[in-house]
């Protein structure tokens, strides 16, 4: 029997290379994405090659509508079906309000909420066709607690969650499930610029106070993507250390 494919967005680096290591680790196949880092994807697919797993490098400006298509459409010649597209791509751009240009605004938009519509919808028809899929995107805390100069990226994670809960819904009848996963601090390239100062400030609102892996991450996509999680869809799952707990 032939693996089951997933595709991860941005999976040169950090979180998102971890997860395409995970599900590599469990067979799949693994279409990685990058945009800029080829390097990184190189990488990510050495290490899925000596997983011995199939693998498809390819590179998208998510925030364009045809080059996505155009990226489906390639990576559909290779394996020929989706089970499972991961949506982690995303960047930021973080400003007080008063100093954030709109330039900085509409970009972080553009990526991590135009993008996740511009790959969700190919993907969603692929899995239909199929009346099978799974369809996960990596949020953020910030969604739902906000964060100081942060607003442009707390709106895109915002978007990102009522977007993933009305697919779901729209998806259900296809058995095709859609969820969120919401990471707290996490050891990783976004968490690895922040000063000590306001690393300290969040892990003093973490409950287990100590620092998320990015494998945490990972761990749970894959248990997501699983038949375990057969009735799960719709929902948001926050992968925090209780930070949300308010520490």
């Amino acid at each position: 029997m032939a693996n089951k494919v997933v595709l991860v967005t941005g999976a040169s680096k950090g979180i998102g290379q971890s997860i395409a290591l995970a599900f590599a680790k469990a067979n799949y196949d693994v279409i990685i994405h990058y945009h800029q880092d080829v390097k990184g994807a190189r990488h990510t697919q050495e290490q899925c090659h000596k997983l011995e797993v199939n693998t498809h490098l390819t590179c998208c400006d998510l925030s364009s509508f045809q080059d996505t298509q155009n990226m489906i459409k390639e990576s559909l010649k290779h394996f020929k079906r989706l089970d499972v597209l991961v949506c982690n791509a995303g960047i930021n751009k973080d400003k007080l309000l008063l100093m954030m240009s709109e330039s900085d605004f509409n970009h972080v938009l553009d990526v991590n909420l135009r993008g996740l519509f511009n790959v969700v919808k190919p993907c969603a028809k692929i899995m239909a066709r199929q009346k099978s899929g799974c369809i996960l995107a990596i949020g953020s805390t910030v969604a739902t607690l906000g964060n100081v100069g942060q607003s442009n990226y707390a709106a895109s994670k915002a978007g990102m969650v009522g977007f993933i809960k009305s697919v779901a819904l729209e998806m259900a009848p296809y058995h095709v499930r859609c969820n969120v996963i919401a990471p707290g601090l996490i050891d990783s390239s976004m968490s690895q610029v922040l000063d000590e100062k306001q690393r300290q400030r969040l892990l003093d609102k973490t409950a287990l106070k100590h620092i998320g892996q990015k494998d945490d991450v990972a761990q749970l996509a894959l248990f997501l993507a699983s038949d375990a999680a057969s009735y799960i869809t719709g929902q948001q799952f926050f992968v925090d250390g209780g930070m949300l707990g308010g520490g």
